[in-house]
C-alpha cells in the first residue's frame, strides 16, 4: 500500500475509528505515532483544530459525511490521549497531513440493500 499524506484542505469533519488490538503498525514500525513520524516528522502538538495537548498516539480516523465519490479510508494523525477518546465529530489543523492506513470499500447499493433484508429477517 502506497502510504501517501495529504494536506487538509477544504473543512472536513473526522471521527475516531475505534480499532481492535489486532491491528498493527505497518512493517518495521513500533507504533502508528513512530510510522507517521517517519512519513512526515516529529510533531509535539496534537492536530486537532483547537488543541493544543501534546502528542501521545498516532490516532486512527475516518473522514464523515462522505459524498459519494469520496474516500471512506482510515488515516493516521497524531494526538493526544484527551481527543483520541472523543466521538464527536472534529476537524484537523491544516498542517496535519493524514495518512491514508487502510483503504474501505464502500458496500454498493446491492450489497447494501442484501444486508438489510438479511437483518430484517432476524428481527
Amino acid at each position: 500500500m502506497n502510504y501517501t499524506p495529504f494536506k487538509v484542505g477544504a473543512i472536513m469533519k473526522y471521527k475516531n475509528v475505534r480499532i481492535t488490538v489486532d491491528d498493527k503498525p505497518p512493517e518495521g514500525f513500533k507504533s502508528f505515532l513512530e510510522f507517521h513520524e517517519k512519513k512526515r516528522g516529529h510533531t509535539a502538538i496534537c492536530k486537532v483544530k483547537g488543541c493544543t495537548n501534546e502528542v501521545v498516539v498516532g490516532a486512527h480516523v475516518k473522514k464523515v459525511k462522505l459524498r459519494a465519490n469520496q474516500d471512506p479510508s482510515w488515516y493516521i494523525i497524531p494526538m493526544c490521549a484527551e481527543c483520541d477518546k472523543r466521538e464527536d465529530e472534529f476537524e484537523l489543523n491544516t498542517d496535519a497531513f493524514p495518512i491514508k492506513i487502510r483503504n474501505i470499500k464502500q458496500p454498493t447499493t446491492t450489497i447494501a440493500v442484501q444486508l438489510f433484508v438479511n437483518c430484517m429477517g432476524n428481527v
